[in-house]
């Protein structure tokens, strides 16, 4: 049975660090864009028979999450480079919603273009450290 597609009109953006405190950093009203994002290595496996012959190798998975750049953010953020969290996207918010999961890591504070009369956008790429899912929040 086929679904309707997914509009994403608000969303619950956090994620969950144990380290070196339990603290959950909530990036909902800084985030405007998330994407996850996944390359799979296309290995050569050709022999004499089967010369085009092709195989999958190593998947990497990332994830971008696009923001606007505040003092809040970075203070947010800044206690948490090279540590490890959980990554917990609801694009419906809801206790009982699907969710996009993963754990994540970050190794340098996102910088943008600092412009006078614009806000200031600034991405955040994530290490992904486990596959991500799409599933309810345990």
């Amino acid at each position: 049975m086929a679904t309707s597609p997914l509009i994403v009109r608000e969303g619950e953006l956090t994620i969950e660090y144990t380290l070196p405190t339990p603290a959950t950093v909530d990036l909902s009203c800084y985030a405007f864009a998330v994407e996850p994002s996944a390359d799979v290595e296309e290995l050569d496996v050709g022999t004499f028979c089967t010369p085009n012959a092709t195989d999958q190798g190593k998947i990497s998975e990332s994830i971008v999450i696009s923001m606007l750049w505040s003092s809040g953010l970075y203070a947010d953020l800044q206690p948490y480079v090279g540590q490890t969290g959980h990554l917990v996207y609801k694009p419906v918010p809801g206790a009982a919603e699907l969710a996009l999961q993963a754990d994540v890591k970050f190794s340098v504070m996102p910088w943008g273009r600092f412009e006078i009369g614009t806000r200031v956008e600034v991405d955040l790429p994530l290490a992904v450290l486990t596959p991500i899912t799409y599933e309810a929040v345990a």
